[in-house]
């Protein structure tokens, strides 16, 4: 056949190139006879032959595949394959993305529908992994409608978690729990079997229901998520409903209930996989024990650093700027500014200007690495990067991310003199979590008991105010990263 000659030609023009007999490219693997067969066009190799091969002939396997003229199944499965790979092992979106779209292409006709929709699934999660959410949304959206046609490569109700995820990083939250809801009234109503992406479908919404402030909602989700999980039995399901469990707590300001909760998370993680999703949990774990009272902090930062690689070799930005604010935190409660200084830079880089509640944090956590240097220049940069934070938080009107961060930089403001715009602050925390309050009286100078108002709207008790560190505000970190199956 004409392909396998293509092949198989060139097959041997590589191996000739690099100086191989065919006894060397057949190794231990295979006999030279086999080699000569296949550099005839008289043998189809499988996806792992032409996989181990090329590593022997220092090319790239979808060079091989490439030289056939027909796509089949066994060699868009090799692409596949290939393209999570670099998504999962090596980090890397954008050459995944490329990978994924030639497969996309070269899936043509009824029979091959199947991996082509693989194919748009692993391209919409390399969308997301480098942020880029609206086009990720497009392609998750279209996979919902085709789900069915994919002969159970994709999950339509991972796809919809993965939809929460994306449109609650999008800053709207409503839709994201329209969403979740919706699917688990469905799947309700179907009385189907639990499995592990149901029990990520109710952590992922317990998730959303934390940063909506409903702590009540989501703590019988998790209860339902825990009970499910025990029956599905494997550590993914186990690890997303003690995640989601560890979330609510810590969201509800119980650190020392989440973080027993958070443990048997990590306890699930096997080791080596998912790097990604561990690093995640861990900087959900380091959150947790900044928020105990008092902090933990060299417990904080011995956990961030174990997570720093990870996190950089496979996290998307939002999860290195997470990394990197939590960092931050706890480098300002040691004492260290000038560290905490480049890590709120870090997180800063890292963070896309429509991440308002995110920015702000980073950037309060730099105007107090910058005051605490008692450098005139640096004041009068701290004092610009308190302004910046009250711009970053100028659309944030909903969400128990914006309310948190509009209650520290009430606290900020406090603590820097300037009551009027603090009491300001704290107004807008409140109606971001659902309080309708009048305007202010114009020239309205402070307010006693400010902290025990910022309590009232977190619903939880505000830690105290360190010399060198912000109060330390629960920052939903959730389960949302799972990969849809």
């Amino acid at each position: 056949m004409e392909h396998l000659q293509r092949l198989g030609s060139g097959i041997r023009r590589l191996r000739r190139a690099a100086g191989l007999s065919q006894t060397d490219l057949a190794g231990p693997d295979f006999s030279p006879s086999y080699i000569s067969l296949l550099e005839a066009g008289k043998r189809t190799p499988s996806p792992d032959v032409l996989i181990r091969l090329a590593a022997r002939l220092g090319t790239d396997p979808e060079h091989l595949v490439r030289l056939l003229d027909r796509a089949d199944r066994g060699e868009l499965e090799v692409e596949l394959r290939l393209a999570d790979a670099a998504l999962e092992r090596d980090g890397s979106p954008e050459a995944a993305l490329d990978r994924y779209r030639s497969v996309r292409e070269r899936a043509t006709g009824a029979d091959l529908r199947d991996l082509g929709l693989a194919a748009d699934l692993g391209a919409a999660r390399a969308l997301e992994r480098a942020g880029r959410l609206t086009e990720a949304v497009d392609r998750y959206e279209r996979l919902r409608t085709s789900a069915a046609q994919s002969q159970g490569r994709v999950s339509r109700l991972a796809v919809t978690v993965a939809l929460c995820r994306c449109h609650r990083e999008l800053g709207d939250l409503d839709h994201a729990i329209t969403l979740g809801e919706d699917a688990l009234t469905e799947v309700q109503r179907l009385g189907l079997v639990p499995t592990q992406v149901g029990v990520e479908l109710l952590a992922s919404l317990a998730a959303l229901h934390c940063e909506r402030g409903d702590v009540h909602r989501a703590r019988q989700l998790t209860g339902t998520a825990i009970r499910l999980a025990g029956s599905v039995g494997t550590p993914a399901a186990l690890g997303a409903a003690y995640w989601s469990a560890g979330l609510a707590a810590h969201a509800g300001g119980d650190p020392g209930d989440a973080l027993p909760l958070l443990q048997r998370a990590l306890a699930t993680q096997p080791a080596g996989e998912n790097e990604r999703v561990a690093g995640r949990l861990r900087v959900l774990h380091a959150e947790v024990l900044l928020s105990l009272d008092p902090p933990d902090a060299a417990a904080a930062r011995a956990e961030l650093a174990d997570t720093a690689r990870p996190l950089a070799d496979h996290g998307s930005p939002a999860d290195r700027a997470a990394h990197a604010v939590a960092a931050a935190r706890a480098e300002l409660l040691l004492g260290q500014a000038a560290a905490a200084r480049e890590l709120a830079d870090r997180a800063l880089a890292a963070l896309p200007p429509e991440a308002g509640p995110e920015r702000a944090r980073a950037l309060l956590l730099l105007a107090e690495a910058l005051a605490g240097t008692g450098d005139e220049d640096a004041a009068a940069a701290a004092g610009a990067a308190l302004r910046q934070a009250a711009e970053a938080l100028a659309g944030a009107t909903s969400g128990r991310r914006a309310a948190g961060a509009w209650a520290e930089l009430a606290t900020a403001l406090h603590r820097a003199g300037d009551h009027g715009p603090a009491v300001r602050a704290f107004r807008q925390a409140l109606r971001c979590h659902g309080h309708r309050l009048p305007d202010p009286p114009p020239g309205e100078g402070p307010v006693e008991g400010a902290a025990e108002g910022a309590a009232e709207f977190t619903d939880q008790r505000v830690p105290p105010v360190t010399e060198t560190g912000f109060q330390s505000k629960p920052t939903v970190t959730d389960p949302l990263g799972q990969k849809p199956n």
